[in-house]
């Protein structure tokens, strides 16, 4: 039991260091200051991309079940567990559950969006702001759920 919740503990310690870095890049385009993006940031933005590119494919595991463990990469979670992390924040979000995969991943797509237009910095195009705000919600929502599940986890292999 508790191999397991360091390993939770640990994914959540990721997922959280990730999502505060990925918001550490957008808030000052949210401030209407122009960004130049380190390679650091490329490589944040990049994983915040696989993270929703994973949820999506996790939305269309219901014509396709075996896209649910697909894994790209390293320290990208499975389809599954970027969906049901997903899930969990649209609902923290909205206080309801989406009212469907296809609605779902037509929302993590724009957000995959907006993450590639930012992305492109000064020479594409604007990053329009209501996208942007949301993303930045979406954002905001999975840090505070990975704080409290680190929180979780830690108690949780304590007793």
């Amino acid at each position: 039991m508790t191999w397991n919740a360091n390993r939770e503990e640990l994914n959540w310690n990721y997922l959280g260091y990730l999502a505060s870095n990925v918001r550490s890049v957008l808030l000052p385009i949210k401030g209407g200051r122009q960004l130049v993006i380190s390679p650091r940031d490329l490589q944040y933005l990049s994983k915040g991309k696989q993270f929703f590119e994973s949820a999506i494919a996790g939305c269309s595991s219901y014509e396709e079940p075996a896209r649910l463990f697909s894994i790209r990469e390293q320290n990208v979670p499975t389809a599954a567990t970027a969906l049901r992390v997903a899930v969990e924040v649209y609902r923290s979000i909205h206080a309801t559950p989406p009212a469907s995969l296809e609605d779902l991943a037509r929302k993590l797509k724009g957000y995959t969006a907006t993450l590639d237009t930012v992305e492109h910095g000064p020479a594409g195009e604007k990053v329009q702001e209501k996208p942007l705000n949301e993303l930045i919600r979406f954002i905001e929502a999975l840090i505070e759920r990975a704080s409290t599940e680190r929180y979780r986890a830690t108690k949780t292999a304590r007793a």
